[in-house]
């Protein structure tokens, strides 16, 4: 019976471990988004994370013009080649193709939001 007990906590905590693996390094969608950005600045107290907003150009309509919204984005510390494209970007006024993968959670470490950029393409 004890040595069943330790076999079923050593089977638990490996399901687990596999669990929160899981939940940190996968991806929950992978896409891209295009627009132009225009806010990204460093946040944060202890976790140093960008953040940023990208005006996503909308649908053109007859009665209300043109409509656009904004979407939100994080960029991790540990990739400084995606901060100096997307600043590269604004500097020039161009519109950017931001890669992105939606995570399952929010972590601190991570930034603010579920989407995490990884690879910028400036547009002509």
């Amino acid at each position: 019976m004890k040595k069943f007990l330790i076999i079923g906590g050593i089977v638990l905590l490996i399901c687990l471990a596999g669990a929160v693996w899981y939940a940190y390094f996968a991806s929950y969608s992978e896409g891209f988004r295009v627009g132009r950005v225009m806010k990204i600045s460093r946040k944060g107290i202890f976790f140093k994370t960008w953040e940023g907003q990208l005006n996503v150009e909308g649908i053109l309509s007859d009665k209300l013009g043109s409509v656009s919204s904004t979407w939100e984005f994080s960029v991790e510390d540990s990739r400084p080649e995606v901060i100096q494209a997307i600043n590269k970007a604004m500097d020039a006024n161009k519109r950017v193709k931001l890669y992105y993968e939606e995570k399952f959670y929010t972590y601190p470490w991570r930034g603010d939001t579920k989407y995490l950029i990884t690879k910028v393409e400036i547009l002509d």
